[in-house]
């Protein structure tokens, strides 16, 4: 122990330079999936103090977008520096894990040597752990990213507050009154995992810190109000706001239940990566996981399920006895709450490890500790063969990313199922000049997935410029569509079929074949209803709607326009969609019809009352929370319109708007 503890201190340095190397093959990496539609909202902000109060008001998780902003603030941009930003991040993250873990040791009075090399190995292996390959590569997640940091930095002002008092000190109430709270509330501008800080810290009394005496009965009550708390307001909230917060099953393919169920053999096979990494899997998005339908259907249901009741019950019961385990378990679950039980979100994500994954990484170390002193070499061996497996896996796992067109071939051979790989193979194929590359992506797709409609339209509108489409493949488009289930993603295809037949590149599709496919869709139950129920689906509808009413501007029908975009607004209430179907009719010259949706839009939403009462009214659907924003918005939109107007008083007539 003695030899190892001297020789660290000189391997320290070399640890983050040696994590930046193995990581630097995915420099090369390019834009994917979510990057674009998060970071081209960097062209939306509007300058001077307006944009600045649009960016506090408007913009999600603004301190993530902030950070964005440190690499570019505008769109398109080059993704190297936002990916080499990512990666300091990281490595930022893995500094403040390692404080989080010498306070940990300190607050268990271990001996320095102890909790130093504990800390040190810990979150290196962390650090280079191939899971996080795509958390760290992945340019918008940095958001998470982001958040694990502050969560960290909560973490470390509770242990250095909570040692603080134990050692008589009461400057550690400043660092567990004030600061606590203040990194926990800023990490959730960055995403709002930050939110399960409370119950982190939960887990951290009831294990490791279980056996200690209380500090203070002021100690009692700052657990009352900052752990209990606000646990409690949670849970009352979720309470309150439960069908706001599921209101996603309502365009998923699963209910509540089949997803908690899902979600545990998911959880289980995170396990599983954490402890057997692999150089690939099936890539950032997999859409297309098994749904589980009942506790034997699959069969790993059932033992996944008593599995994690298992573990769970054995940590609360044994917390006393083995706190280290107990701690990792139960920290590794409490950091799933949000992510991975009851709201309608998605049901696979790798990213959702990377915080709640640090503490599994303590525990190993713990354990290999605790065997060191009877089997030095056996343990010093499998600590280095686990470094070296996890940095070569890792490195490969980085080259592969760096190479998007390679990765995206071998997410889709992985899992065959994903219509979501395909299609990001075929746009990354095509923004690298790969024609040839481009369509083999849509037509393994379907090759897969027969009856993906989303596939099958971006074939009809890839293939038609390069002359490969013949009538046969419109009419089994029409089929599809007037026969398919409820269908997503293909709004972005759809819209790019409606360009692709306005111009002079397919002769092939026409402006009648688009709007024969939009209209059998419009009469299909099985796509426009909720799961083949009676109940009518609004998103599906107005995303048509508003289809037709961009067939309809380019075929220059501008009043027919208009309408569509109105009664796509009225079957789901959007009103960034709204402003957006306005600007379209103000592109084409249409002025008038523009103003006058606009008109009718401020009718729908604010009613007839004067300005004041217009501030104070409800806005429904769509991105907008803020009333007064919403108006805001409006009034530009209207200053905009009627400087035009006032400058080409002859388009102001209607009878040249059609």
């Amino acid at each position: 122990m003695k030899i190892v503890c001297k020789l660290y201190p000189f391997v320290i340095p070399f640890l983050l330079p040696f994590a930046y190397f193995i990581y630097s093959p995915g420099f090369s990496a390019g834009f994917i999936f979510d990057d674009e539609p998060n970071l081209s909202k960097f062209n939306e902000i509007r300058v001077g103090f307006e944009g600045f109060w649009q960016f506090l008001t408007q913009v999600e998780r603004p301190l993530a977008f902030l950070a964005f902003m440190l690499n570019d603030n505008f769109w398109p941009s080059s993704p190297e520096s936002f990916i080499q930003t990512n990666i300091l991040l990281h490595l930022l993250c893995a500094c403040l894990l390692l404080v989080v873990f010498i306070l940990i040791g300190k607050n268990l009075n271990w001996s320095k040597n102890k909790r130093e090399l504990i800390a040190v190995y810990a979150s290196f292996i962390w650090l280079i752990h191939p899971l996080f390959v795509s958390t760290t590569l992945y340019v918008v997640q940095r958001m998470t990213i982001l958040s694990a940091i502050f969560v960290l930095l909560s973490l470390i002002s509770y242990l250095h507050g909570r040692l603080q008092l134990a050692t008589g000190s009461s400057k550690g109430w400043y660092w567990l009154i004030f600061a606590t709270p203040v990194f926990g509330f800023v990490g959730l501008l960055s995403k709002e995992n930050a939110a399960l800080i409370p119950f982190y810290l939960l887990v951290f009394e009831l294990t490791l810190f279980a056996n200690e005496e209380l500090i203070s009965k002021y100690y009692l009550l700052w657990k009352k109000s900052f752990i209990y708390f606000p646990i409690l307001i949670m849970a009352i909230s979720v309470f309150i706001y439960w069908d706001s917060l599921n209101i996603a099953y309502e365009i998923r393919d699963f209910n509540l239940i089949e997803r908690l169920l899902t979600q545990a053999n998911i959880l289980i096979y995170y396990l599983f990566l954490l402890l057997i990494p692999k150089i690939s899997t099936f890539g950032i998005h997999y859409e297309n996981y098994p749904i589980t339908t009942s506790l034997i259907e699959p069969w790993t249901t059932l033992p996944a399920v008593a599995c994690i009741v298992g573990i769970i019950l054995f940590s609360i019961y044994c917390r006393k006895k083995f706190s280290v385990i107990a701690f990792a378990i139960l920290f590794f679950f409490a950091g799933h709450l949000m992510e991975s039980t009851f709201i309608g979100l998605e049901l696979y994500f790798e990213h959702r490890n990377y915080l709640p994954s640090m503490m599994f990484f303590f525990a190993l170390t713990y354990g290999l500790f605790q065997f060191y002193e009877k089997y030095r070499r056996p343990v010093i061996l499998a600590a280095t063969s686990i470094i070296i497996l996890l940095s070569t896996t890792t490195y490969a796992r980085s080259e592969l990313w760096g190479n998007t067109l390679l990765l995206l071939s071998v997410w889709t051979k992985n899992n065959p199922g994903s219509a979501r790989n395909y299609v990001e193979g075929h746009i990354q194929a095509h923004r690298s000049y790969r024609q040839d590359l481009a369509q083999d992506f849509l037509e393994r797709g379907i090759d897969n997935i027969p009856n993906n409609l989303q596939l099958h339209i971006g074939r009809i509108s890839y293939g038609c410029a390069l002359g490969v489409i013949e009538r046969s493949d419109i009419d089994r488009i029409k089929v599809m569509m007037a026969t398919t289930h409820s269908q997503r993603y293909f709004f972005d295809t759809f819209s790019r079929l409606i360009k692709i037949s306005s111009s002079s590149q397919c002769e092939v599709v026409t402006h009648k074949d688009v709007r024969d496919l939009l209209n059998e869709g419009l009469k299909n139950p099985k796509l426009m209803n909720y799961n083949d129920s009676d109940k009518m689906n609004p998103i599906q509808i107005h995303e048509i709607m508003h289809l037709i009413g961009l067939l309809e501007l380019e075929s220059g029908n501008y009043i027919k326009a208009k309408d569509a975009f109105l009664e796509s607004f009225l079957s789901y209430n959007s009103l960034t969609s709204a402003l957006q179907q306005v600007a379209l009719l103000g592109s084409h010259g249409r002025y008038n019809l523009a103003h006058e949706y606009l008109m009718k839009l401020e009718e729908l939403i604010y009613g007839k009352e004067n300005i004041e009462q217009r501030n104070d009214s409800n806005i429904t659907g769509g991105h907008y929370n803020n009333k007064m924003l919403g108006w805001n918005d409006f009034a530009y939109m209207k200053s905009v319109l009627l400087k035009k107007l006032n400058s080409k008083p002859s388009e102001s007539g209607i009878s040249n708007q059609n």
